[in-house]
């Protein structure tokens, strides 16, 4: 979005753009204002994969 002059934006999908609109939120929050997603999707695994 920088390359349109937008320094900050939101992020909207469903389906599988539910996912990359979550992603995009959570790896660069300093730009995502915002995230819409029509889809609820899966939950994000935040702890230790070696313990499950």
């Amino acid at each position: 979005m920088d390359v349109l002059g937008y320094p900050r934006s939101g992020a909207a999908g469903g389906d599988i753009g539910s996912h990359v609109s979550r992603h995009l939120g959570l790896d660069h929050p300093d730009r995502v204002v915002a995230v819409h997603r029509t889809d609820a999707g899966l939950p994000l695994f935040t702890g230790d994969p070696a313990i499950r």
